[in-house]
């Protein structure tokens, strides 16, 4: 056997140690691959980045049955649900947030720009208001974007993006009129800094509550077992 041959038949090895590992019949017949080609058309430098890989999801294999072993333990169960409680809590209380910072911002909206516009939608990072026709309905090129998202070059971010559809006739649609008017009370200064720090507070705290999720997330990923 040559010395590419050895490297690719612990190629094989390892890849068969995964399959049993995780219960599976061994995929890989070593000899009749021998007899293959494929270690004389490979360099040696090639063979061996494919072993180190074969090698790394072996010992990441490992590494997650050594888990979930751990996890059937009184310990690991103790410690899974602990971290998943808290998960649930977390999110259930950024919902919350999320509905009670929605009800807010409809009542500012309805307060500052009338019944006629509407929240369409209220997120993390953006939101969307739109100004009804009169039936009550959507209308294309008639909603105002706020982009407000926890950003860590620029952490006070606070833009509006309005929409433009080309020339109207004044005399004809007064609803373009009314898109500029919520356009420009939105704009004035004491209406944008209240509604600025309205959205940014619900922003900051999704943003404090998704690292505290993300954090609890990589504990149960990488608990504190003995392996």
């Amino acid at each position: 056997m040559t010395s590419k041959e050895k490297i690719y038949a612990q190629i094989l090895e390892t890849r068969n140690a995964i399959d049993r590992l995780n219960g599976k019949e061994p995929r890989y017949d070593i000899d009749k691959c021998l007899r293959t080609n494929y270690a004389q058309t490979h360099t040696r430098a090639e063979l061996n980045a494919e072993l180190g890989i074969a090698q790394s999801c072996l010992r990441n294999a490992r590494h997650k049955k050594a888990i979930e072993k751990w996890y059937g333990t009184p310990a690991g169960i103790a410690y899974r649900e602990e971290r998943e409680a808290k998960i649930k809590n977390l999110r259930r209380e950024v919902l919350n947030t999320h509905r009670d910072t929605t009800s807010d911002v409809h009542r500012f909206i309805y307060q500052h720009l009338g019944k006629q516009w509407r929240v369409r939608v209220i997120g993390e990072r953006a939101m969307t208001i739109e100004l009804l026709n009169k039936d009550g309905k959507s209308q294309f090129g008639y909603d105002i974007e706020l982009y407000y998202g926890h950003e860590t070059r620029d952490p006070d971010k606070f833009e509006i993006s309005c929409s433009s559809v080309g020339g109207y006739d004044p005399t004809q649609d007064s609803s373009r009129l009314d898109y500029f008017i919520g356009l420009t009370t939105l704009s004035k200064y004491d209406v944008a800094t209240e509604l600025k720090n309205l959205l940014k507070s619900f922003s900051d705290y999704c943003y404090r509550q998704g690292n505290e999720i993300y954090r609890l997330e990589n504990e149960l990923e990488n608990p504190p077992y003995n392996g």
